[in-house]
């Protein structure tokens, strides 16, 4: 992956450090340019009325300016 999407609230977080010290995520095109994004769980996962925000804050930290409004 480009990128890791992890949420940032399901059970006990791992740094940065932590996550990019495994050699399994470290040889990703992710890993090597130590890209994540986090994002709350029930935000993202939860479907209904916010969906359409959770889309453009997702398309927004994955591609920035690039993400259409």
């Amino acid at each position: 992956p480009d990128v890791i999407l992890m949420m940032n609230n399901a059970g006990p977080a791992a740094s940065d450090d932590e996550l990019f010290a495994n050699p399994s995520i470290l040889s990703t095109p992710a890993g090597a340019a130590r890209k994540v994004v986090r994002m709350d769980g029930g935000y993202l996962l939860g479907f209904g009325p916010r969906t359409a925000d959770v889309i453009h804050d997702l398309a927004a930290s994955l591609y920035g300016g690039q993400a259409a409004d």
